[in-house]
């Protein structure tokens, strides 16, 4: 089964201790369809966990989903969101190009930029200030959103991310059209990992937002890196009538404990404790909220997680070799579960009604 491997949140430690982060509480979102609207049949969902450099794993995945479907992932679900490279890979994957409501990008396309653009980002630089390079993950963003702002998403898009001064999750919603946002922004913000990048201020760019409108935020993961029930639970305001549900839930890899270790050899500098206390929060820890989620539904559930070693464990390793790497280990992940994936697939192939 997909959904046996289940693991915790990632808690970045070391945030904890500077900011004193505690609560994981979520502020609501706004929405609803509105105008007597027809919930679908079954809702789609797809939600992708935060893991950095991890996340060509879930874009691996998405790739096959749109070579199997022959459709685009904006045509397969209803509602798509996720938490840092999640929201990376969901927001970008419902951009849209310019006068259509065709994406932008194709899951493929978001693979090919794990490669081109991750060892520039991932790139070690001076202990000072952030530690990677938050200049190289703008452009990156820039050129894949350029001015599109997060209510032109093809499909309504979840983006997570954690607000510093509230001490809380924060989502943003697509549909929310109280307060409208340039996509790059909330996908820079929910991929702001502490120390990692800097956190980043974010301001609506509708007319007359009222100054409490303005967010200084950090990595979603801080609060929810698995972002699947808050993603369900903004999905139930958005179709309040909604019977049934088809929820597709992606993490970026587990580590067994044997692994854990090794990810502290050699921290010889600040720089390498805090990159490998990032790894090892989000190995180490279990997790209920997969549990969670199928409590909150009534349909199918598939959560996807490969197994992978610990040499490829790292959230910033950006090497060909380990990228190449972690793609095989997700190939043998869909190949060991084929039934239940063909099942999926099927399933998806459906009209999306």
């Amino acid at each position: 089964m997909f959904d046996f491997i289940k693991y915790k949140d990632i808690i970045y430690l070391t945030a904890f201790c500077v900011a004193g982060f505690q609560s994981t509480s979520v502020s609501a979102g706004n929405g609803g369809l509105g105008g007597g609207e027809k919930s679908p049949e079954i809702v789609r969902i797809l939600s992708i966990d935060g893991g950095v450099v991890r996340g060509i794993i879930p874009a691996t995945i998405l790739a096959d989903i749109e070579k199997k479907t022959e459709k685009p992932i904006a045509e397969l679900f209803h509602v798509v969101g996720g938490t840092s490279v999640g929201c990376v890979l969901t927001a970008g994957l419902t951009v849209p190009k310019e006068g259509s409501k065709t994406p932008r990008l194709k899951a493929q396309e978001a693979i090919d930029l794990f490669y081109k653009d991750c060892p520039n980002i991932f790139r070690r630089r001076l202990p000072i200030g952030s530690i990677y390079d938050t200049v190289a993950l703008e452009k990156m963003v820039d050129d894949n959103c350029g001015r599109t702002t997060f209510d032109q998403s093809i499909i309504p898009t979840v983006a997570v991310t954690f607000d510093i001064l509230a001490g809380k999750t924060k989502p943003f919603c697509s549909w929310d059209k109280k307060e409208i946002f340039l996509t790059r922004d909330v996908i820079l913000a929910s991929s702001a990992a502490p120390f990692a990048f800097s956190p980043r201020l974010v301001a609506p760019v509708s007319f007359n937002a009222p100054p409490s409108s303005q967010y200084f935020l950090a990595d979603g993961g801080i609060g929810c890196n698995n972002p699947t029930t808050l993603i369900i639970s903004q999905a139930r305001k958005l179709y309040p009538h909604a019977k049934q549900f088809e929820v597709v839930s992606l993490g970026n890899g587990i580590i067994g404990e044997s692994g854990y270790a090794s990810f502290f050899k050699g921290a010889a500098v600040l720089s390498s404790f805090l990159t490998r206390g990032l790894d090892f929060g989000l190995n180490v820890l279990s997790s209920d909220r997969d549990e969670y989620a199928t409590d909150l539904i009534v349909g199918n559930y598939t959560r996807m997680n490969p197994p992978i070693p610990s040499a490829n464990g790292s959230l910033f390793d950006a090497s060909e070799s380990n990228l190449n790497a972690l793609q095989k280990h997700t190939g043998y992940y869909l190949k060991e579960n084929q039934a239940a994936y063909d099942a999926l697939i099927a399933r998806l192939k459906e009209d999306k009604i």
